[in-house]
């Protein structure tokens, strides 16, 4: 698709600079959408690097700097995605941040990282898409597979991606009559991404536990949210969507 044409849907990817955020806007990009990488303040160089991966491939697609956890920055950042290119179709809220702490040892700092960044920040995100997504837009917030089978240590993490969830679900409902869907993928343990903080036996029975004996990929979870961005998923709200291997089947 031409780099001019201002037809092309629009993506905003937060989170798009490394592991599955930097696979679904190659995706979409490839797709044909205009794609905006979403970065925080120090991941400008690997964002880059996605931004010219695409020009290269004669994509289209923006690097902007924000911190979803602050509200103006969050404003700015689709303020200038509509500045750049006049409409906006699809929200990728991929942006989160791991914490493995036991619940007894967890504190109120811990529970405030984690939840000004995956709640309030996809809550922020949301918001804007809310407001600003054009009719027949999708909106798609990245979760986890731990929501449904928890993993000891990861209590707040795993709480955090389920009020994701929530957010998600009564979205869905509050936003049909634009008909826009409103979904999240659940990926189960994936490489490279945040499970590569994981040792590596862990990794190892994670791989195991998959029914293709493998780690899932970018691209697996990409695959999944290029899917429910088109219309061939239109149909397709208020639903989470685990996209794990059958790691947690």
């Amino acid at each position: 698709m031409p780099a001019n044409d201002t037809e092309a849907p629009v993506a905003l990817v937060t989170g798009g600079s490394h592991g599955i955020g930097a696979e679904i806007c190659r995706r979409l990009a490839a797709d044909g959408a205009r794609v905006i990488v979403s970065y925080i303040s120090n991941e400008e160089e690997p964002a880059r690097a996605v931004v010219e991966e695409i020009l290269a491939a004669d994509g289209t697609a923006k690097a902007i700097e924000a911190d979803i956890s602050k509200e103006d920055q969050v404003t700015a950042l689709f303020e200038e995605a509509l500045a750049t290119y006049g409409r906006l179709d699809t929200l990728v809220a991929n942006a989160g941040i791991p914490m493995d702490t036991p619940i007894s040892e967890a504190g109120v700092e811990q529970y405030q990282q984690v939840f000004d960044v995956n709640v309030l920040g996809t809550l922020l995100c949301m918001r804007e898409a809310a407001q600003r997504i054009g009719v027949g837009g999708h909106i798609i917030a990245i979760s986890t597979g731990v929501t449904d089978r928890p993993v000891p240590g990861m209590g707040l993490y795993t709480a955090s991606k389920a009020a994701v969830e929530a957010l998600a679900m009564t979205l869905a409902k509050e936003i049909g009559h634009k008909q826009v869907n409103v979904n999240c993928v659940q990926p189960g343990p994936t490489s490279p991404g945040l499970f590569d903080r994981r040792d590596a036996k862990d990794r190892e029975r994670f791989a195991r536990m998959s029914v293709f004996e493998r780690l899932g990929t970018p691209k697996d979870i990409a695959n999944v949210v290029a899917w429910l961005a088109s219309g061939a998923g239109q149909w397709v709200t208020g639903q989470c969507i685990r996209a794990d291997g059958g790691v947690f089947a």
